[in-house]
């Protein structure tokens, strides 16, 4: 298989699993806020608008790192504090997903105008597609500042990852 084939199927694979993995904990933090919260209704638009702003600022923090790696800026010279920013950047680009994700799925039925829900559907499905990206984003610039190279072959083992 092709190595480019197979880092696409990695992206692809934990662009999406990670933030599912994440949301029983979005589901049980927001069960736990309802209960010291106060009973009145949010304003889903206004909460979902939050997510999107911040979902993109977030990804286009990683796209704009992205693009100034690959235009030769040194990014490695930032060293361990830039790798430790990157990483909880990704970290809450995921976390931000899997909220988006559950927000959207429990509101967009409690949404009164269908002008409103369109915007809100075509807005979640580009931050879906989005996501790929934004994650290929943060692999590329996090393997650079860690230095890493994407290895065919385990070098310990002498073999090659298809035979797992």
């Amino acid at each position: 298989m092709l190595t480019v084939f197979k880092q696409l199927i990695e992206i692809v694979f934990t662009s999406y699993l990670l933030p599912a993995l994440l949301l029983p904990l979005i589901w049980l933090a927001r069960a736990a806020v309802r209960r010291r919260a106060s009973l009145t209704q949010p304003d889903a638009p206004r909460s979902l608008r939050r997510f999107f702003s911040a979902y993109a600022a977030i990804a286009g923090f990683l796209l704009l790192t992205w693009v100034l790696s690959r235009l030769g800026v040194p990014i490695e010279r930032g060293g361990r504090p830039l790798t430790v920013l990157v990483w909880l950047v990704f970290g809450a680009l995921n976390l931000i997903f899997a909220g988006l994700a559950g927000s959207v799925t429990s509101n967009y039925g409690s949404l009164a105008n269908a002008e409103t829900k369109d915007s809100v559907f075509i807005q979640f499905l580009a931050i879906v597609l989005i996501q790929p990206l934004s994650t290929a984003a943060a692999f590329s610039v996090l393997y650079r500042l860690l230095r890493l190279v994407f290895l065919q072959v385990f070098p310990w083992l002498d073999v090659s990852q298809e035979g797992f």
